[in-house]
């Protein structure tokens, strides 16, 4: 059975980027492990070859030699107490031992201490050692550092020389300062092995599995969380941190829906506050949008706002954000899109008076909500910065996959797709694996949008295989929304629609109701092209309901835009320049780059020359800055087809239509007849024809027989055999 993706890159990072052993570690695994069911084991406990190969070198050394590495290692990992050369000098140790290990390869001597040249075997070489030379070198680092100063490393040594349970050892180390949340994880498991009191031990294992799952340690802290589950079976009371951890591991990289009873329980669990109960219910609520279900979302907004009517106001403004995300979701969910907008901008303008990750991401998704990109950028890279500082790995992907959503819209495809590829390396890192599937999805969206049709299909493969199997409508919507956006992009637009009625009409699960309206003015266009018109006009009337209440320029100009390929005559052509004027007042620059498309080609079709051209050659200028290669295809294509001789975009010009030197025989032909002349020999129908070059099927036909008439030929079979040549 083959690895998962996000197994292989966790085995990787488990052995230190160790190659021979992360193959060694991976032909060791279990079926559950392989599949990430089942957390990754410690490699030191499978005695790979290449450790066991670090132990024999070890063996081998002289006993001050080992005694030096041991004190080296204990040092340095997994606190960084920098106290080994402190303790060489206080005990009169001779650093020149290290002498046979540095000739064996296994250690570096510098100003500033030993350096080992593989991670994987200083871990080695602490465990190696006996427990009591472990204990010994531990005592020797904290007589060597200063309580005051150095407090936290001056506990963790304390705290691994001692001989049995204490309880006030316990409480000064949890106490402690740690620089970040991976250290802070390893004090609570410290002290809680240290406690001797039950429930204190449950408290340390469930407060360093949080802490681990924040550090990004996601095998490390489902194995604490497994021992803190196996402590509360026997403790009375219990704690909420338990099941909150699992619900959220079971969100993130679980069978999505299966989290709300853990999330549930742990907003209304002890110890409990309003703070901790509004950021599981602000959990519930994701739950809600990775399967599609927002009676999820409505339900911890009820309880959103029963909390907040029985607590007194909280002054911390990432708790106000949280409240205010929630409940506007659920009022726009609910039909009350008045109140959900207001609400919304209050969880941007709130959010970002605070650095806390969580408030940060949702401020994100609001501000993508109403159309606001700028404001979604600023919010995304505030919660990226917030989450470095705080050593918040676990809220990085997030961040950034919204980060990457708001740059598409925005016209920024490249960044787009570095950004999103950063956060599917971070999610899978991070044991993410339900973030990394919405990627996945996202990705194939960009892939789409850049015209790159077989990337596109490999991420919607990868995408809806693993949501069919974790309930996740939003991957499972974003995945469909690529397909039909391609599809558009190719002048397909009965697919498309057809793809895209199959998302509205979606269970939770499968589908998603927010995908479904960001996508609605595509499925208008594609509806109306392919000649739907009254299923276009329905979905139309839906969606400007909402367009107008959110008062958003981007969604507003959309509205425009989808009247106008409705219309007619001068009333289209006034709302395509009411929709430019939206555009111009918000920064999705690849929706405007769209509509100018559209509004040259209707420009074309009235023959208005002049003014199709300057709109076509703005509309091909942007596709190609912006590498959306369909649609700067298509408007090359408009553009050839009147006569105009911009010239073809490089990237396109291995391509079939147009850009093949024009046989003799051909240059009869003029710019339209040759156009669609190209597009037969491809194999496209009339009707295919009619479609990308918004004709109807009866000119193609008149066209197409012009040019057999030129040609002097009277079969397809004989024009393919002549643009061929």
């Amino acid at each position: 059975m083959p690895l998962s993706e996000g197994v292989a890159v966790r085995v990787l990072r488990a052995v230190h980027g160790h190659s021979t052993a992360a193959a060694e570690l991976a032909a060791t695994l279990t079926p559950g492990e392989r599949t990430g069911q089942l957390p990754l084991p410690d490699p030191l406990a499978r005695r790979l070859p290449t450790t066991e190969g670090h132990r024999a070198r070890l063996a081998r050394l002289p006993a001050p030699s080992r005694r030096l590495l041991l004190l080296a290692a204990a040092d340095q990992h997994p606190v960084d107490s920098r106290a080994f050369l402190r303790a060489v000098a206080a005990t009169g140790l001779d650093t020149a031992d290290l002498a046979p290990a540095e000739e064996a390869g296994l250690v570096r001597s510098t100003a500033a201490g030993p350096v080992f040249p593989d991670a994987l075997l200083r871990a080695v070489v602490y465990d190696s050692a006996r427990p009591e030379d472990r204990r010994s070198a531990h005592q020797l680092l904290a007589r060597v550092l200063d309580p005051r100063s150095e407090r936290g490393p001056w506990n963790w040594h304390r705290a691994c020389a001692a001989l049995g349970p204490s309880r006030r050892l316990a409480r000064d180390l949890a106490a402690a300062p740690a620089p970040d949340p991976v250290t802070a994880s390893h004090h609570c498991e410290r002290a809680a092995l240290l406690d001797p009191d039950p429930e204190g031990r449950l408290r340390g294992l469930a407060t360093a599995a949080v802490h681990a799952w924040q550090g990004g340690q996601s095998d490390r802290a489902r194995t604490l969380l497994a021992a803190a589950e196996h402590l509360a079976a026997r403790v009375c009371d219990g704690d909420s941190r338990v099941p909150l951890l699992r619900g959220i591991i079971t969100l993130r990289s679980g069978h999505a829906p299966a989290a709300l009873d853990d999330l549930a329980a742990a907003a209304t669990g002890e110890p409990h506050t309003p703070a901790r109960a509004v950021r599981a219910l602000a959990l519930v609520a994701e739950v809600g949008h990775y399967t599609g279900d927002l009676r999820r979302c409505h339900q911890a907004a009820r309880a959103s706002e029963a909390l907040a009517r029985r607590c007194p106001p909280s002054a911390d403004p990432a708790v106000h954000a949280l409240l205010a995300g929630l409940i506007g979701t659920a009022a726009s969910g609910r039909g009350r899109d008045g109140e959900g907008i207001d609400r919304l901008r209050e969880s941007v303008t709130e959010a970002r008076r605070s650095d806390d990750p969580a408030a940060l991401v949702l401020a994100t998704v609001s501000a993508l909500c109403l159309g606001d990109d700028d404001q979604a950028l600023a919010a995304s890279r505030h919660a990226e910065t917030a989450a470095r500082a705080q050593g918040d790995a676990a809220a990085l992907p997030r961040a950034l996959e919204f980060r990457a959503y708001a740059e598409v819209w925005s016209g920024r495809l490249p960044a787009a797709t570095s950004t999103a590829l950063r956060a599917l390396r971070l999610a899978h890192e991070t044991g993410q694996d339900n973030i990394a599937c919405h990627l996945q999805a996202g990705l194939a969206l960009i892939a789409a949008i850049q015209g790159d049709a077989g990337t596109c299909l490999a991420r919607v493969r990868s995408a809806q295989a693993h949501a069919a199997s974790h309930g996740l409508g939003l991957a499972t919507a974003l995945s469909i929304w690529a397909l039909a956006y391609l599809d558009l992009t190719r002048g397909l637009p009965a697919e498309a629609a057809s793809r895209l009625r199959a998302l509205a009409r979606m269970r939770p699960g499968d589908g998603h109701p927010a995908i479904r309206r960001l996508a609605t003015p595509h499925y208008v266009e594609a509806a109306a092209r392919a000649g739907d018109e009254p299923a276009a006009r329905a979905a139309l009337a839906a969606y400007e309901r909402w367009a107008t209440t959110a008062t958003s320029p981007s969604h507003l100009a959309l509205v425009a835009r989808c009247h106008a390929l409705l219309a007619t005559g001068e009333e289209a052509l006034d709302r395509y320049r009411e929709a430019l004027e939206l555009h111009d007042a918000d920064g999705r620059h690849l929706e405007r780059a769209r509509t100018e498309l559209l509004y040259g080609v209707a420009l074309r079709r009235m023959r208005r020359r002049t003014e199709a051209l300057d709109r076509l050659r703005s509309a091909h200028q942007a596709f190609e800055r912006f590498g959306a290669l369909l649609c700067a295809q298509h408007a090359a294509a408009e553009l050839r087809a009147m006569g105009d001789s911009t010239p073809r975009p490089a990237s396109t010009a291995a391509e079939g239509s147009g850009g093949a030197p024009t046989a003799p025989a051909l240059q009869a032909l003029t710019a339209q007849q040759l156009v669609v002349a190209r597009m037969v020999a491809e194999g496209a129908t009339n009707r295919e024809i009619a479609t990308r070059l918004t004709l109807s099927p009866r000119t193609v036909d008149h066209h197409l027989r012009s040019v057999y008439a030129r040609l002097g030929i009277c079969s397809r079979v004989e024009l393919v055999r002549l643009v061929d040549a």
